[in-house]
């Protein structure tokens, strides 16, 4: 993938929710899944596969995380992360990351830092304002389908998204 200067390693493609810790290879039922767990990586991108838009996000602090090992933790583990000026994400506000494997979100998700509130994987602050980039909740109607560039605090229709790490 050539996009923001290239080198991203795509970890997986989805229209619903993806189980970044155990989904590891591609199947027709599920579609492109890669195993990522390992990759250490300071930037995510989330690729709209309709529209072709896309937005790219570089942690702040620059040190390497890897999803092993980091399922499921408080946003706050993880810094702040800044949009990238040529994606379609605001550069108006920082943004936060979750790596989720919990029993109501799944897959990477990115959303903005507001009211001083880092979210977990269970607990979006309430955040009904900022951008968001996630896949669909697994257990919960009232925030089943994708948020691209929205506010995802909501139901949202399923379309098709890819994420890349490098």
């Amino acid at each position: 993938m050539t996009s923001f200067g290239g080198g991203w390693t795509m970890c997986y493609t989805t229209d619903s929710y993806v189980n970044t810790k155990t989904e590891l290879t591609t199947t027709p039922e599920l579609g492109y899944r890669a195993d990522c767990n390992n990759i250490p990586f300071t930037e995510v991108m989330f690729v709209d596969e309709k529209s072709k838009q896309k937005a790219a996000f570089s942690k702040d602090d620059g040190s390497p995380i890897t999803f092993f090992g980091n399922y499921d933790k408080n946003a706050s583990i993880y810094g702040l992360w800044t949009a990238n000026e040529d994606g379609v994400a605001t550069t108006e506000y920082k943004y936060q990351m979750l790596i989720c494997d919990a029993l109501i979100t799944k897959g990477l998700f990115f959303s903005g830092y507001t009211n001083n509130c880092y979210k977990d994987c269970n607990n979006w602050c309430g955040d009904k304002s900022s951008a968001y980039f996630r896949t669909s909740v697994v257990s919960r109607a009232d925030y089943k389908g994708v948020a691209f560039n929205e506010n995802g605090h909501g139901p949202k229709p399923n379309h098709l998204i890819s994420v890349g790490i490098r």
